[in-house]
């Protein structure tokens, strides 16, 4: 099964990939080629897998700032401005199509 934390569900109107339900045993849609994978192990929980590699690879400064980015992205493309930005590249989009 492949699981993949994508973009937040606030970008899906910008074109980028969103998994927006988790079912177990369903594999996922990458957002981009990956540098690397892991098997998440059968007997472990894989929030926690995760979150261990993440500690093992990165600095507490580096996860801190990781985490800051994607907060801030989420909060930026859910924002009114953006959400109606979007709404209208889309009717653009449709009334060229004509």
């Amino acid at each position: 099964m492949i699981v993949d934390a994508t973009w937040p569900i606030s970008t899906k109107g910008m074109g980028t990939v969103v998994n927006e339900h988790f079912h177990l045993g369903e594999a996922q849609q990458i957002a981009t080629e990956p540098l690397k994978s892991w098997e998440v192990p059968e007997d472990r929980d894989s929030q926690e897998f995760k979150n261990e590699i993440l500690k093992e690879s990165f600095t507490a400064e580096e996860l801190a700032h990781r985490d800051e980015f994607v907060n801030t992205l989420g909060k930026m493309t859910n924002s009114r401005l953006i959400r109606l930005l979007v709404r209208l590249e889309k009717l653009v989009k449709r009334e060229n199509v004509r």
